[in-house]
């Protein structure tokens, strides 16, 4: 819901599902043009049924889990969030869209709250005629009013960023070494493979 409400209006779908490489030097993003055309900015991809051409919010959604990852120190409780995308400024933003949407959300949904105690507080007051009654719902009124203040004035409502999030300068993945290991374990393989199977036809006289 949290997606769907605040990140998806805001974050292209193609940006989790089409993109295929960036150019460090221009700040480009390229795509995969069989499934996202990026000179008309349309979807162009073929799927079966229950897809459809332009990818639902709960297909993205599943592509959205991959690339965020959450974690919180069990000492400090300090919450760290970081995005992996094939640009570094797509993820960072990224990241500060998540952290605004949930300040901003909870914000509201306190706003809601306190201006709804307000009401109701004020509904009561205006229907008894002890006072005693009309001082503690006053107090009670005092203190929602300091809420709300509180909540108006605090932007980093849920979240205050201590380290804000950043450019990745250097490429965080697949890394290079491990390309390089994984291809020459697989050239052995099929080295070795070869090798059996011409000497098994050398001796079968194939």
């Amino acid at each position: 819901e949290f997606y769907n409400n605040h990140i998806s209006p805001h974050f292209p779908s193609e940006y989790l599902m089409a993109a295929k490489d960036w150019d460090r030097r221009t700040d480009t993003l390229y795509y995969d043009e069989s499934i996202f055309n990026s000179d008309t900015y349309k979807w162009v991809r073929t799927v079966s049924y229950p897809k459809e051409t332009i990818p639902s919010t709960q297909e993205s959604f599943e592509e959205y889990k991959e690339i965020i990852e959450i974690s919180q120190d069990e000492i400090t409780s300090f919450v760290t969030i970081s995005a992996k995308h094939y640009s570094p400024h797509v993820a960072k933003n990224l990241v500060n869209l998540i952290i605004m949407k949930i300040n901003g959300s909870m914000r509201s949904e306190e706003r809601d709250k306190s201006q709804r105690s307000l009401e109701f507080l004020s509904n009561q007051l205006s229907k008894t005629n002890y006072d005693e009654l009309k001082q503690a719902i006053a107090s009670l009124q005092e203190n929602q009013m300091k809420a709300l203040m509180l909540i108006e004035s605090n932007e980093d409502y849920v979240f205050k960023t201590i380290d804000s999030a950043i450019s990745a300068e250097k490429k965080h993945e697949p890394k290079r070494s491990q390309i390089v290991i994984l291809f020459t374990i697989f050239g052995i393989v099929l080295s070795s493979i070869y090798v059996l199977v011409m000497h098994y036809r050398k001796n079968d006289g194939i």
